[in-house]
């Protein structure tokens, strides 16, 4: 957060105290994010994202090195099955023999839930080299992100 804040201060020019005051901080929350001392809870976060939305969501989140990313979802659509993030949507694959995302397998003896094609794979069953970061959110809306070495 402390390199997405410096950009955005030498983008705008803005100064941190101007930042916390849009943010409806103090002065001391904006600086200890830019020392490196604390990083954002979840509140403060989507408030960075509403507040400073000319910059990319997904930039603000450690999702993608452009701050000026476009987020695309087809939420409610007819024409996409699924939120595409960072790129066009594409249109459904599915037939009418696929179960939905929480349906089973009529065949399966064990009813375990599955994913439909496309829909993302089960914990454990993609090689380490393909998980480019895991966010992990508590209960008091703070976050840890990880990733994990190649």
């Amino acid at each position: 957060m402390k390199e997405k804040l410096e950009y955005l201060m030498s983008q705008t020019g803005l100064r941190s105290g101007q930042i916390a005051k849009m943010l409806d901080v103090k002065a001391s929350v904006v600086s200890h994010l830019l020392i490196g001392r604390n990083q954002p809870n979840y509140k403060l976060t989507a408030k960075i994202i509403k507040v400073f939305s000319d910059y990319s969501p997904l930039w603000w989140l450690g999702l993608s090195d452009d701050p000026y990313a476009k987020v695309t979802t087809s939420v409610g659509s007819q024409n996409s099955e699924t939120s595409q993030v960072g790129e066009q949507a594409t249109p459904p694959t599915s037939t009418a023999e696929e179960p939905t995302l929480f349906e089973t397998q009529s065949s399966s003896s064990s009813a375990k839930p599955t994913l439909p094609a496309g829909q993302g794979a089960a914990v454990g069953s993609l090689p380490s080299s393909e998980i480019e970061r895991v966010i992990v959110i508590y209960r008091d809306k703070s976050f840890e992100s990880f990733t994990p070495k190649k």
